[in-house]
């Protein structure tokens, strides 16, 4: 099996007998591929939407990829920590 990444594209293809993943890009997806993760386990390999199986609603998704686009760390840096803390609340017991 070969696994890589950098390409912001997510697929799983065989080649002359090796698999070949990339786990694509969850926040900056290109080539109209999905928003995609990749899955391993001993019994199989599954390309995820992430936008599909988040826990954390699209739309804060949304508002997180444009502060990225944006190039602003500094907002973004802020909004990571917001992202941080309302998971802790979720899973915390």
């Amino acid at each position: 099996m070969l696994i890589y990444g950098h390409f912001h594209a997510g697929f799983i293809t065989v080649e002359d007998d090796v698999i070949c993943v990339n786990a694509g890009s969850v926040s900056l997806p290109k080539n109209d591929t999905k928003n995609s993760f990749l899955v391993i386990t001993d019994e199989y390999i599954e390309l995820k939407d992430y936008l599909e199986t988040a826990e954390i609603h699209p739309k804060a998704f949304e508002e997180a990829l444009n502060i990225v686009r944006t190039d602003d760390l500094e907002l973004y840096d802020e909004y990571s920590k917001k992202l941080l803390e309302q998971s802790k609340q979720r899973f915390i017991p």
